[in-house]
């Protein structure tokens, strides 16, 4: 039966077959050198140095004038309220060796170890009105005064108050305060911030 089954199983038989066209090695492009020939191409025709004095540009505009994160008006109508500084602490501090340093729900006022000497002046540069009042406020103030912008140009402040200028970035002090008008002094009261937005004059 083996004998019968192997007779008549047909014979395979191979042959060579004949190529077809031109046959080529496979060659896949070198990435890094295509990037320093595009990166040479660049620097010859001097569209690297245009990409770079562009994009100078476009960080130093952002330096001089950020982005405004939230849009305040001048004030109008003089407004004066207090922010109180207080922390609860939500849990256990505890030390290394596992004793209670401060217990949950103790009060801390920041104020009671860290004075804040002179005033916050928050404004918009933007507004010339703004700035004669700036100017004529840290002319006539006793201590130190820290400007902060709300909107305007860093640099060209800088250099027409000779004074050095901060930016609110994101806003995250006029929201922290709750200042809507500008613009607003911050000074310390005791154990709180008290905050005048006050009409320039």
């Amino acid at each position: 039966m083996a004998a019968a089954f192997i007779a008549a199983v047909p014979v395979a038989q191979a042959e060579m077959l004949e190529v077809i066209g031109t046959v080529y090695p496979i060659q896949e492009p070198d990435l890094m050198e295509a990037m320093q020939n595009r990166m040479a191409k660049m620097q010859e025709s001097g569209e690297m140095d245009k990409l770079r004095k562009e994009y100078q540009e476009k960080m130093k505009g952002l330096v001089n004038e950020p982005p405004v994160a939230k849009q305040l008006s001048r004030t109008n109508e003089p407004r004066t309220f207090y922010y109180d500084p207080t922390l609860i602490v939500p849990y256990n501090v505890l030390d290394h060796k596992g004793d209670v340093l401060v217990p949950a729900g103790t009060r801390l006022n920041p104020l009671d170890t860290v004075s804040l000497n002179g005033a916050l002046v928050f404004f918009n540069s933007a507004d010339e009105q703004q700035m004669n009042y700036v100017r004529q406020y840290i002319k006539g103030a006793k201590q130190g005064s820290r400007l902060i912008l709300v909107a305007g140009r860093t640099f060209d402040t800088m250099k027409a108050l000779d004074h050095r200028v901060f930016f609110d970035q994101g806003a995250a002090l006029i929201k922290k305060f709750g200042i809507e008008q500008v613009p607003a002094i911050v000074v310390q009261d005791g154990r709180r911030l008290r905050i005048d937005e006050v009409v320039p004059e």
